[in-house]
């Protein structure tokens, strides 16, 4: 180690500041005897909450309401209504939580994706429930991101899609891959296509997927080795699955882009193993909707 930093320090100009503590707001704990590596961003999240003046407000089991979706009806039309979201800080509180999304806290990445949708034009309901996503935070502030539980190292992925639950019909693809027990990669964007069918937009999703498994595979094996299996997949279509192994629906699926047939080369190149899941094991179900609060604990 110590020579890895004198080469660094010839081409680079550094200081040496001991064991890594804090990183960009997020808080890293390293303990040896159990060896593991937590992260956290507790601090962020309270810096939020008192930007906002909602140290007081009653934390949620949920960051929103799985039986109030929200929806384009909901966006204001009225002047009144204009005038009152004209000074309300939507698209500065959707920024903060963003960075807790893609640093820490992959349980609300869901919510913030559905709460940008509406970044044009929000309605009093969404601001309300940009405020929901942010006391679910206070509520979970103390949770940690950990690395080191999974003792055999394992790499595992699980993708999943809602089909056109959307107003706009578009699915949103969600994957998350663990390393050692612990979420290093996730996502929770919109298909670019409309979807045909749930067994499309499950197909779509896996292929997303596939794609920063291999991308995982090429940066890991620079750092460890290679690879002597394919990175595991969990999606919980089957049809969606048997797809990508021996396209058995083709007559059904011509219109599916080329490019989307990409997982098919990755399974048949032994790069990627998609096996299935049950929706109720399936761990990327908390980046498709809004889940009730057992569910919500569990994922």
């Amino acid at each position: 180690m110590i020579q890895f930093k004198d080469v660094l320090k010839a081409h680079f100009e550094m200081t040496n500041l001991g064991e890594l503590h804090w990183l960009l707001g997020i808080e890293i704990q390293c303990d040896r005897g159990r060896r593991t590596l937590s992260m956290s961003q507790s601090a962020y999240i309270d810096t939020i909450i008192s930007c906002f003046n909602l140290q007081d407000a009653k934390p949620l089991s949920t960051p929103l309401d799985s039986s109030f979706p929200l929806t384009n009806v909901q966006l204001p039309s009225m002047p009144q209504q204009f005038e009152d979201m004209h000074n309300v800080l939507y698209h500065e509180v959707i920024g903060l939580l963003m960075y807790a999304a893609l640093g820490t806290c992959p349980d609300v990445a869901n919510s913030v994706t559905t709460l940008s949708q509406f970044m044009q034009n929000p309605g009093h309901i969404h601001w309300e429930a940009a405020k929901c996503v942010m006391w679910y935070l206070k509520a979970t502030r103390n949770e940690w991101l950990i690395y080191g539980t999974d003792s055999e190292g394992r790499i595992a992925g699980y993708s999943d899609a809602d089909w056109g639950s959307n107003d706009h019909r578009h699915s949103i693809f969600r994957y998350i891959f663990l390393i050692d027990g612990g979420a290093v990669s996730w996502s929770a964007k919109k298909q670019l296509i409309v979807a045909l069918s749930s067994t499309e937009a499950e197909y779509v999703a896996l292929t997303h997927a596939a794609k920063e498994a291999l991308w995982m595979h090429a940066f890991l094996r620079e750092i460890l080795g290679p690879f002597d299996k394919p990175t595991m997949i969990f999606g919980n279509n089957q049809s969606a699955i048997m797809l990508t192994q021996d396209n058995i629906f083709h007559s059904r699926t011509k219109h599916i882009a080329i490019r989307y047939h990409f997982i098919c080369d990755a399974v048949e190149r032994n790069k990627v193993d998609l096996v299935y899941c049950p929706t109720r094991e399936m761990a990327a179900d908390v980046f498709t909707k809004a889940l009730a609060h057992p569910k919500m604990e569990k994922m």
